[in-house]
């Protein structure tokens, strides 16, 4: 699949949103500005699957109408012809999978929820626990004026898939303990992409590792040096065994390396 720099930059800030360490709310919110840049999309929400009472809550959302959100909350979650559907496929997947859009545009809930905001295409992903429990979601709308997403943003989306639902996993892990556990246990729970991985991936010492992060964060040789508190010319020698350690010779190359090889690019 050919994926452009720029691509490849937003999807690396994407799983970044992923490892700050914010609460369920927050990290979800700023996935979601994330997420609207990577797919061209205009609207998104985020639920938490609450599995005793059989419902979505704790939403967020950006771009929609939060009086509808709370009706959805209220009454139209139960009467929604496509999210049971799309939550039973476990993988990114395009709403016209589930249903057809002419049959879509028929139903009370396009007519009186979706379309309220302009919502017309969609692509949903949800999350599931090591009990096969959905513990949350994600969903991307865009309006009618666009092109319906393709593969390629299906296939965007379920990239960050295993980066998402560890960092629901953790939250979650995280509440059920007590305070003093909590903050124990957020020093070692880290989201899936760190630069514990990727010195693990790579074979790179901390200090190397430190290094490729700041490198694709688009940080220049003398700010990473200045942060690190090392000469210039140390940096320089770090980043030619970090060439040889990924047999690449430029900072391109490293950056598609690296982010093909912690979110699964071919």
């Amino acid at each position: 699949m050919g994926t452009s720099e720029t691509k490849y930059k937003q999807l690396l800030y994407v799983t970044e949103c992923l490892s700050h360490g914010l609460d369920s709310s927050q990290m979800r919110s700023t996935l979601g500005e994330a997420l609207l840049k990577l797919l061209d999309a205009d609207y998104y929400a985020s639920y938490i699957w609450n599995s005793a009472g059989s419902r979505f809550g704790k939403g967020v959302s950006i771009n929609m109408d939060k009086k509808k959100l709370n009706e959805y909350e209220q009454y139209y979650q139960f009467h929604d012809p496509i999210t049971y559907k799309l939550q039973k496929r476990k993988r990114a997947t395009c709403v016209n999978e589930v249903i057809d859009q002419k049959e879509l545009e028929r139903t009370e809930f396009y007519n009186d929820f979706l379309s309220h905001d302009g919502l017309h295409s969609g692509v949903n992903l949800y999350a599931y626990d090591c009990s096969n429990n959905n513990i949350g979601d994600i969903r991307i709308w865009r309006n009618k004026k666009r092109q319906a997403f393709d593969r390629t943003s299906v296939d965007l989306l379920q990239r960050i898939s295993p980066h998402f639902t560890n960092s629901l996993r953790n939250m979650h892990r995280c509440s059920e303990t007590n305070s003093e556990e909590t903050s124990q246990d957020t020093s070692i729970i880290n989201a899936s992409w760190d630069l514990a991985l990727i010195a693990k991936e790579f074979s790179f010492t901390g200090r190397e590792a430190e290094i490729v992060r700041e490198l694709l964060r688009g940080k220049k040789d003398e700010d990473i040096a200045n942060q690190l508190c090392i000469a210039c010319c140390t940096l320089r020698t770090h980043v030619q065994h970090i060439y040889a350690k990924t047999s690449v010779h430029n900072r391109t190359s490293l950056s598609h390396k690296v982010l093909n090889k912690l979110t699964g690019f071919k």
